[in-house]
């Protein structure tokens, strides 16, 4: 096997995926590993974040003109070449659609591992040509990364490449989170001398935010509180309707994207996960990392199912506002300080990095 390895992005655009393959790059670079961070796009919040030092390829750049179709098309013949060309030994993908690429690339190839990562819940994917496509190209990956048991019990129901199947999960920068939080950022919210309860996504149904807005409904009339919302996304409309028709006495932000959340993060007494679905959730680990108390639903992610089985925490019931209410004033008069050490140590980056890299050999 070559030892130049690659992970391979659509563009750095901010989620989840693209701040896990971004970290994983800067630390197995420091490493001394031979990697390199390839992107379709040159476009994205993140790009704001490279680190100095990692190799990084766009295949486009964000001024390129022309249908989505044909800029992948090109983008597709040039990935190929550049693989061959580079002798690359590995491609890491994430994200559905950059998986559905990259194993199409190499669908009749053998002579480069394919690892592809899945985090998405397949609740997300709605069109039964994609499971189908899923189906068909995922068979060429050598390994399948789910990044919690549930997503591998939703391979296993559809019969997907059982053999090919791992659990690993997610990395998280711990020490970048703890001195990013201590940063002195535009645009804090002021001192509050009630409850700050805090959550962190993309405005989109998955989030649940319409429900924890109906909880804070509920529970702003028991306690002094007031809800921060940072993310953006399509829902952000109907999230802002909702919230006017709260009222004045309401005290609701919704902050949009930002760089840094972990500074805001920091102001929380409550981190509260409402999401429908999840694959894995790196802001309920990010806020066990700032020590923040956590309320989450039952809505099958891996940190979910931590709070419930290690920690002994009850999760609420998905869509039912009133019980989330009820739990987030527990939680908060409660005034306890979970002990999340041991779950934060499987989430380290030398422990993920180690799991990522022992994917590549033996293929």
């Amino acid at each position: 096997m070559n030892d130049k390895v690659v992970f391979a992005l659509p563009s750095l655009a901010h989620g989840g995926a693209q701040k896990v393959f971004l970290e994983l790059v800067t630390y197995l670079s420091t490493q001394g590993n031979n990697v390199c961070l390839l992107c379709l796009d040159r476009e994205g919040e993140l790009i704001e974040q490279l680190p100095h030092g990692i190799q990084m390829v766009y295949f486009s750049n964000a001024e390129n003109t022309g249908g989505v179709i044909f800029r992948r098309v090109k983008q597709w013949f040039k990935f190929r070449q550049w693989i061959k060309r580079n002798k690359v030994g590995v491609v890491y993908s994430t994200i559905t659609g950059m998986n559905l690429f990259v194993s199409s690339c190499f669908l009749f190839s053998r002579n480069t591992t394919i690892v592809i990562r899945e985090a998405s819940s397949f609740e997300n994917i709605r069109s039964r040509f994609i499971y189908f496509i899923m189906y068909l190209f995922y068979r060429r990956a050598n390994t399948i990364i789910c990044t919690s048991e549930y997503v591998k019990e939703q391979f296993l129901k559809l019969s997907f490449c059982s053999e090919k199947l791992v659990v690993i999960p997610n990395p998280i920068d711990q020490e970048k989170i703890i001195r990013l939080s201590n940063m002195n950022v535009k645009d804090v919210p002021s001192e509050f001398d009630g409850y700050t309860i805090i959550a962190v996504g993309r405005l989109i149904e998955a989030k649940g935010f319409d429900i924890l807005i109906d909880a804070y409904k509920d529970l702003m009339l028991r306690l002094n509180c007031r809800l921060i919302i940072i993310g953006e996304g399509p829902e952000r409309h109907n999230l802002e309707s909702q919230i006017r028709a709260l009222g004045q006495a309401a005290d609701v932000k919704l902050l949009g994207y930002r760089d840094n959340p972990y500074a805001f993060m920091a102001l929380a007494d409550l981190y509260v996960l409402s999401s429908r679905w999840e694959g894995y959730v790196n802001t309920v680990v990010e806020a066990m990392v700032l020590g923040i108390p956590i309320v989450a639903t039952d809505c099958n992610s891996e940190p979910g199912k931590i709070l419930r089985d290690e920690l002994g925490q009850d999760l609420v019931a998905s869509e039912d506002p009133s019980s989330l209410a009820n739990a987030m004033e527990a939680n908060l008069l409660s005034g306890d300080k979970p002990d999340y050490k041991k779950v934060l140590a499987r989430h380290n980056m030398e422990f993920a990095g180690k799991q990522y890299m022992e994917c590549c050999i033996d293929h």
